[in-house]
């Protein structure tokens, strides 16, 4: 591994549906020169025509059957790897969201530099009230609906394996808390 592979870094963002995950990455981008890799933009470039492009569970059941097919290292090979590869002298990244414990370890064994887990909690109050607010296609089902899905369940699990738990709770900024994790890098 060379030196400039070790030097760099790949935040990984989880947390539940509405936590605040793109509002991170947003202050990412702008403190640290971030550069963002979508799982959704990867998702939908790749899935089949005739599936619903505007249903979130489409989305999921895709990831889901690479997550099965690759033995979750699509995640790293065909997302993280190219795009890191492609500008090979950007020292930070972010992966936008991962939703398994697998794709965590996938990420952990094959990124070459250092990995950074963060996680985002808030209020399942505020959750729903965000989830609600943003009116976005793809999130047409109900709340209580989206919160009961597998990936859901298991993205709000990864708090137990993360490096940094943040909070996006009504009392917290984070772009306070994006500041000071940039400041300790």
């Amino acid at each position: 591994m060379t030196s400039e592979a070790k030097s760099k870094i790949l935040f990984l963002l989880s947390g539940p549906i509405a936590s605040g995950k793109s509002t991170l990455l947003e202050c990412l981008e702008k403190g640290a020169s971030v550069r963002r890799i979508s799982t959704g933009s990867f998702l939908l470039a790749n899935m089949e025509k005739n599936e619903s492009l505007s249903k979130r569970s489409s989305l999921q059941d895709f990831g889901d059957r690479l997550d099965l097919e690759t033995n979750y290292s699509w995640i790293y090979w065909d997302l993280v790897f190219p795009a890191v590869n492609h500008v090979p002298n950007h020292r930070f990244w972010a992966l936008d969201s991962v939703r398994k414990l697998e794709q965590v370890k996938c990420l952990r064994e094959f990124f070459q530099g250092r990995v950074i887990h963060i996680h985002l909690t808030a209020p399942e109050f505020l959750l729903e009230q965000r989830y609600v607010a943003r009116r976005r296609p793809e999130d047409s089902r109900p709340y209580s609906v989206v919160r009961g899905h597998p990936n859901e369940i298991a993205a709000r699990r990864l708090m137990r394996v993360a490096d940094f738990v943040l909070s996006s709770g009504m009392d917290s900024s984070i772009n306070e808390q994006a500041e000071a994790l940039i400041r300790n890098l």
